[in-house]
């Protein structure tokens, strides 16, 4: 969804039913049927010229917990981008990773005859302050106003 480049919404949605049949005598691996579901977007809004907001989340359900791993989690990324200089080249740019510190790199899965926990090394929550400059217009000018236009120095 876009509406006239002020506010733009894509959200993605993904849902499965698994079943698990075990014919044994486990308690943890025994019949399960469970539902997981994914929700994942982003949203961005402009509400000048010069500032554009975006946030990008990933939402997930699942209706069974495995040893103790939360069944839901959230994870919220944000950024704000202010445009500067002549034909907007610059931008100044503030990038939040998980503004709610709820990313825990563990995850579990269940199969039809094993449990699976996975733990991975994952960035947590930071800022990152960036300036940068565009300087792909400023090359073709440079490349066409020299005299060495014919591929010796041509970016």
């Amino acid at each position: 969804f876009n509406w006239n480049d002020v506010f733009q919404f894509n959200p993605r949605y993904s849902g499965g039913i698994y079943l698990n049949k075990y014919f044994g005598d486990n308690s943890t691996l025994h019949n399960n049927t469970f539902f997981t579901q994914n929700l994942q977007g982003v949203f961005i809004v402009r509400p000048t010229k010069k500032l554009i907001v975006t946030n990008s989340y990933k939402v997930i359900n699942q209706s069974q917990s495995i040893l103790g791993i939360p069944a839901t989690g959230l994870l919220v990324n944000a950024d704000i981008t202010y445009l500067v200089f002549n034909n907007n080249r610059g931008q100044i740019k503030l990038f939040i990773n998980d503004i709610f510190n709820t990313n825990r790199g563990i995850y579990g899965s269940l199969s039809a005859n094993s449990l699976s926990i996975t733990r991975s090394n994952i960035l947590n929550q930071y800022f990152l302050l960036s300036i940068t400059y565009d300087i792909r217009d400023w090359l073709k000018q440079t490349s066409t106003n020299t005299s060495l236009n014919k591929g010796l120095l041509r970016f």
